[in-house]
């Protein structure tokens, strides 16, 4: 790593027996393609056994008796393109601490062993963010690992959530100075997932629509609406010849609970942008019908 400061140039490896804990902090750094799939969790086992770590050159090792998975651990400046093992640098964004003269780092993980020592080939994960005003110590004993709001958000946007397609009466095409029909058709969405060794049921419920008209006009509400003859949600174009493309963006409440303990609820609500359709604005013409 390239720094032009007092800070060490190599920051060391450390194998630990034991399962890594997210923090409840946010992680500010950023994969860059070298591997590091920010969809794709650390997954272990709960198990938590002692450890003995004998230094030896930048990396240690686990020497304990017990059977538990083993970690390797890396610091890493919080940049963008940094990732363990590939790059190192100092960024604007390292310096974003509160005291001056400190560095931001993030502290890596990633699974080496199972329980029974088995070899885990798995993908580096951003643990959680610390400053320091030199280089960071070297990570103690793994604590045990808790599933947090940002982990189970992270396992759904991997997953993804339903994208709705806004329905339109009359379809296709609709009159100028019109009250043109919008609803939405609400889904229902559940997975079970597989978090740090934990089983976790996540369920996301629709709560709240912003429509998009096309015209630049826009309107949010707590229900989808409904097929005519209801008028829940209306909008009347004022250009007729023109075609829009109108959406309807959905935020998604997410609920989760962990083998099958009490349901908890996320303050934060996802977004999921919805699938625009075409729609043609035309003017109604007079005409003259005799008998």
């Amino acid at each position: 790593m390239r720094l032009g400061s007092s800070i060490p140039l190599a920051v060391g490896t450390v194998i630990l027996a034991g399962s890594p804990a997210l923090a409840d902090r946010d992680v500010n750094g950023s994969g860059n393609g070298n591997g590091w799939d920010p969809g794709v969790v650390l997954e272990g086992t709960s198990e938590q056994g002692p450890v003995d770590v004998v230094a030896g050159g930048d990396q240690t090792q686990s020497t304990g008796a017990a059977a538990a998975a083993t970690y390797e651990y890396e610091w890493v400046l919080t940049c963008f393109n940094n990732y363990p093992g590939v790059l190192n640098e100092m960024c604007p964004s390292a310096r974003n601490c509160d005291a001056q003269g400190q560095y931001q780092w993030t502290l890596w993980a990633r699974q080496v062993t199972s329980a029974n020592g088995q070899p885990v080939h798995a993908t580096w994960q951003p643990v959680l963010t610390e400053c320091y005003t030199g280089p960071p110590p070297a990570p103690q004993a793994a604590p045990q690992p808790q599933v947090t709001d940002a982990l189970v958000l992270q396992a759904v946007r991997r997953l993804g959530l339903p994208r709705l397609t806004v329905q339109v009466q009359p379809s296709d095409e609709t009159l100028v100075n019109f009250d043109t029909i919008f609803y939405a058709k609400p889904p229902s969405w559940a997975r079970t997932v597989q978090l740090l060794g934990f089983t976790v049921d996540v369920d996301a419920t629709p709560t709240g629509y912003d429509w998009r008209f096309g015209d630049g006009e826009t309107a949010t509400t707590q229900t989808a609406g409904a097929p005519y003859p209801a008028k829940d949600i209306t909008h009347a174009y004022t250009d007729a010849g023109v075609r829009v493309q109108p959406r309807v963006d959905t935020a998604y409440e997410i609920r989760y609970r962990v083998d099958r303990g009490s349901w908890q609820t996320i303050a934060e609500t996802v977004p999921a942008a919805g699938l625009p359709v075409d729609l043609r604005i035309r003017e109604a013409t007079p005409v003259l019908v005799g008998d």
